[in-house]
This record gives C-alpha cells, structure tokens and sequence, in this order.
C-alpha cells in the first residue's frame, strides 16, 4: 500500500472544514502554511502526535485535532459552516473540490460547528 505525506493531508483537511463557508472565515488567524486554522495529525492507535514530515500507511489510524496537546481537541469551523469534508488533494488543489482525488463529508457535533476525533483515513 502507498505513504502518503501527513503533510500534504493535513493541509487539506484544514482547508476542507472551511471549504463551505469560506467567505465568513472569523475564526483563528491563517496559518503561516497558507490554512485557516492549526491542524494537528495524531496516531489513534498510540494516541500521539505526528511529524508533519513523517510518512505512515493509510491503513493506520489517523486522526485530526485543532491542538499539538490534546487529541480530542475538536476543530472549530466558521458559523456559515454546513458540514465539512475531508479529503486527499495534491499540494495547492485543497481548494479546488474538482481537483480532489478522493473525499468524504462530515456532519458537525451536536449541531454545532465542531468537528471532534475526526478519522483522516480513507474509507
């Protein structure tokens, strides 16, 4: 099975749970990769963080949280927000949904805008 870079993932993830609602982005300041928010990439079998530079098999457990401390940190999107969807783009395609090469949508929380222990590997 291909590595793939968390990296390049991890972007897009950020840059999915703001794609529907984009234009009312009140929430964190960007991001010096170029994201509207911090996005962390941990191990859900250990349960710890991941090296952006790091390559694992996308049969692991990846998971998403908007804190480098705290796995089950939920991510926070915009209030315009409708759901959110998780996907694999190439690097500088995360905002173009045509160019994806695969996705899944989400549903927020308890009808909040919040997306908690978020799955980052492809069904």
């Amino acid at each position: 099975m291909k590595n793939k870079s968390l990296r390049t993932t991890g972007m897009a993830l950020v840059a999915a749970t703001l794609v529907v609602g984009i234009g009312s982005v009140s929430m964190a300041a960007v991001q010096t990769n170029g994201s509207d928010g911090p996005l962390h990439i941990y191990d859900g079998g250990s349960v710890t963080l991941v090296s952006p530079a790091t390559s694992m098999s996308w049969s692991g457990d990846l998971l998403a949280s908007s804190s480098s401390t705290d796995a089950a940190a939920a991510i926070t999107c915009p209030t315009a927000s409708t759901g959110y969807r998780t996907f694999i783009s190439a690097r500088g395609s995360e905002r173009t949904p045509a160019n994806w090469s695969a996705f899944k949508s989400g549903s927020f929380v308890d009808s909040t805008k919040t997306i908690a222990y978020e799955s980052l590997t492809p069904t």
